[in-house]
């Protein structure tokens, strides 16, 4: 589970999302969603670029840095919405339409056939605070 000071830069921040298409690096800005049970989702237009280079190499990095110089790093991988049940596709697609205004700028709805989700697997965290800067990078595997 993630903690209080991650779940507040997820939701407050934009994020940086890496991927790897051909040995080319690729940062995006990205608004996640944390869901109630702490799941990161992230929302694309389907048949984009960028969900072509999710589908051949899904293992990605999501990077913020907040107004404290808070730096966040969740490295894992995406999944895409058939590895979710229909039950949980349809109740992450509505949260995200009501909690993410830019989400509403660009899809007509949360059945918008153009919107694709993705649950973020995390399987490292490397949060560097002010506070532990001296000490070293805090690394936690999930």
């Amino acid at each position: 589970m993630l903690n209080d000071a991650i779940i507040s830069i997820l939701k407050t921040q934009v994020c940086f999302l890496g991927t790897v298409h051909e040995n080319v690096p690729r940062v995006r800005p990205m608004r996640p969603f944390v869901s109630e049970e702490g799941t990161v989702w992230l929302v694309s237009y389907k048949d984009t670029e960028k969900t072509r280079e999710i589908e051949a190499n899904n293992a990605v990095e999501l990077c913020a840095v907040d107004e404290n110089s808070n730096v966040l790093r969740l490295q894992g991988k995406l999944l895409g919405e058939e590895a979710v049940s229909s039950e949980e596709r349809e109740r992450v697609r509505r949260k995200i339409f009501e909690e993410l205004a830019s989400v509403a700028e660009f899809f007509s709805g949360a059945e918008d056939p153009h919107m694709a989700i993705y649950k973020f697997e995390i399987s490292n965290v490397i949060f560097r605070s002010l506070e532990n800067v001296a000490r070293a990078e805090l690394h936690f595997r999930r």
